[in-house]
């Protein structure tokens, strides 16, 4: 059940991420552009690339478990190394991870993909269980729900409480 758990969590996430950053497409875009890891010419294309990919990680997590996770893995690398090089340099740029932000990045984002590339990692460990029944499956789905909200606002989470 754990093994559910955690890949719902992350397609939820995924899914999060990607439906924040379709209908705003154009301020994604600018803020690849602020990231400054591709040429300006490349940000468009860039932002359609990681959109598709976002939308494949949660097409693969729902029927390809395995493939989904690894994409999940990729992605999360991927965008945990671009938003390291960003604080390294102390490039004042939004996210959008989850759409249109004000909010400059921080070192929050990098212990959010830190969490999630944690929960892909111990999904690895944990696949192979049999499905749960059900009612473990509508549990499971809204203890899902519960987790991946508190990923995709960490850091207004983190601000609201003063940790």
């Amino acid at each position: 059940m754990a093994e559910l758990f955690l890949r719902i969590t992350v397609c939820m996430v995924f899914a999060v991420s990607t439906l924040g950053k379709v209908p705003a497409m154009r301020a994604f875009e600018v803020a690849v552009e602020g990231f400054r890891v591709v040429p300006r010419r490349l940000a468009g294309p860039a932002a359609i690339a990681v959109v598709a990919a976002e939308l494949a990680t949660v097409a693969a997590l729902l029927v390809l478990p395995v493939a989904g996770m690894v994409l999940a893995l990729t992605l999360l690398t991927v965008f945990s190394l671009a938003v390291a090089s960003v604080l390294k340099r102390g490039i004042g740029t939004t996210c959008n991870c989850f759409g249109p932000s004000s909010r400059n990045l921080s070192v929050h984002d990098l212990a959010r993909n830190g969490v999630t590339i944690a929960m892909c990692a111990t999904w690895f460990f944990l696949y192979g269980g049999a499905a749960p029944p059900a009612p473990a499956m509508v549990l499971i789905a809204a203890m899902s729900a519960v987790a991946a909200f508190v990923l995709v606002n960490t850091r207004e989470l983190i601000e609201t409480l003063r940790l």
